[in-house]
């Protein structure tokens, strides 16, 4: 066999590894496969089917609202296309049509039926085991927005947050469960209505009904908490940073830049560095990132999550 033959060999055994891996198979159970469900992704008949999660959702679009039905646990699908942020979304067809769901997996090629398409299969494993099993995860992203910058050109179209009388500043975005591997979990669950009680106590740290939903359908059902825990504990992260005195009742727009944010909350939060914050801006800051360990403590941050701003950057006062 010629290198280049060995290096493809090679490539289909390390990620058949990779993947087998992350299904929770010892070493024993991984060797103990047959040989084509380890080397290739593809359905075959003759074979077991892979281990496979619960059953996920299955939605109208990426980031959709709408379900279009679930997947089966050993289910195999065929994939129509990928889509969404960095392609990480699957397109599959169910009885009930077709959908979206995120998708880790590698996909490969199945063989051209004759006279007819050559398709790509997925399966379930493959797709949904790493991002949409609920509590697999390794660490949580605070995000807090500036809600004076989110506001701007909103105060029509989100009242909760941005109508008269409205003096947000740093709100909870979203506390979402994130992997090291940059391949975060995301709807893990069939979307269900909040309790309007749930949220209404938590409409002073994140102050929208939609946001609240739309946080927990996509983060907070990955956590492996109930609603009322996921929320609970998105509100002592927040508590636990303190904010700089400047950045809380702001009355002009404060300039700054990239090191004086991070210079500013380390000052303020002991126990963090750079490596734990990412700041997002344009040309005003838009949120402030706290990596933290499950037990709400600063980590370093994982794969993808990094800093957006250059120069100097302006905090809008508060409205």
């Amino acid at each position: 066999m010629n290198g280049t033959g060995r290096s493809s060999v090679g490539k289909q055994v390390l990620r058949g590894v990779i993947l087998l891996s992350a299904l929770g198979l010892s070493a024993a159970e991984l060797w103990a496969q047959p040989a084509a469900t380890i080397a290739s992704g593809r359905a075959d008949a003759k074979q077991p089917p892979m281990r496979t999660p619960q059953p996920v959702a299955v939605l109208d679009q990426p980031f959709g609202k709408r379900t279009i039905g679930t997947t089966s646990a050993g289910g195999t699908y065929r994939v129509l296309k990928r889509g969404g942020k960095g392609g990480l979304w699957c397109k599959i067809q169910l009885a009930e049509g077709p959908g979206w769901l995120l998708c880790s997996g590698e996909t490969e090629p199945t063989e051209r039926p004759p006279g007819g398409e050559r398709r790509d299969t997925l399966h379930a494993a493959a797709a949904t085991v790493a991002p949409s099993a609920p509590g697999v995860f390794d660490y949580y992203l605070l995000s807090l927005s500036w809600s004076p910058s989110f506001c701007a050109g909103r105060a029509d179209s989100q009242v909760e947050q941005c109508g008269v009388g409205k003096h947000f500043g740093l709100v909870v975005h979203g506390l979402w469960p994130q992997s090291e591997s940059g391949a975060n979990p995301m709807s893990c669950a069939v979307p269900a209505p909040l309790p309007e009680a749930l949220m209404q106590a938590n409409l002073d740290i994140m102050p929208s009904h939609k946001l609240i939903q739309h946080e927990w359908d996509k983060h907070g059902t990955c956590s492996g908490l109930t609603a009322a825990e996921y929320f609970a504990k998105a509100r002592t992260a927040y508590q636990n940073i303190k904010i700089p005195a400047v950045l809380q009742q702001p009355s002009a727009p404060i300039a700054s830049s990239l090191p004086q944010i991070e210079a500013m909350f380390i000052a303020e939060n002991p126990g963090l560095t750079p490596d734990m914050v990412a700041v997002k801006c344009a040309r005003q800051v838009s949120e402030i990132r706290f990596c933290l360990d499950k037990s709400l403590r600063p980590r370093s941050c994982g794969r993808g999550v990094n800093d957006s701003c250059q120069g100097e950057v302006i905090f809008p006062p508060l409205r």
